[in-house]
């Protein structure tokens, strides 16, 4: 898991939101270098209040999708505190540099992987948070994890013929949006 800040000056931990910006392509490289990850995931919801932002950040939510992560997938995660003015654009800047912004909406996670620089398979989970209830909200997002590192797993490495696959270069995360 890797918490996202917004931060002021020194206080707190992880990264603050424009650090995180301009690093993204950087933390997917070494990740995948150290072996920490193969495949990497976006929790998007509001994180200042509903169900999934509860969940997360509940007694056992980022201990259990850690553990569903594992050492195969990093997920990122805006957190909590980040309560500043860009913490309200963090959905929609990072959905639209997946290029996903009009086929999901959040709650959702969107896992994906990253080679040669490209964005690629990348499937998308919704939460549907109607029953209220965070622990059956925890155990789908668990559950969305496992079946795409299962998936992936089934899939082996990516082959040339994904590379057709919802290819989409990851310096697009990085162009201004308007």
């Amino acid at each position: 898991m890797c918490p996202i800040f917004l931060q002021d000056g020194e206080h707190g931990i992880g990264l603050g939101y424009e650090d995180f910006k301009q690093r993204f392509q950087a933390i997917c490289e070494e990740h995948l270098q150290e072996k920490r990850a193969t495949a990497f995931a976006f929790v998007f919801c509001d994180f200042e209040q509903g169900v999934t932002a509860a969940t997360l950040h509940g007694d056992h939510g980022f201990k259990v999708l850690n553990e569903a992560s594992g050492d195969m997938m990093t997920v990122f995660y805006l957190h909590l505190c980040a309560r500043e003015a860009a913490a309200h654009s963090f959905n929609a800047h990072f959905l639209q540099a997946l290029g996903v912004a009009e086929q999901v909406e959040p709650p959702c996670i969107v896992c994906f992987r990253v080679q040669d620089g490209a964005v690629e398979d990348v499937a998308l989970h919704p939460i549907d948070e109607r029953s209220g209830d965070p622990v059956l909200v925890l155990e789908q997002m668990r559950r969305q994890i496992k079946n795409y590192l299962s998936e992936m797993k089934k899939q082996g490495d990516l082959s040339a013929l994904s590379v057709l696959r919802n290819l989409l270069p990851v310096a697009r995360l990085f162009r201004s949006q308007p």
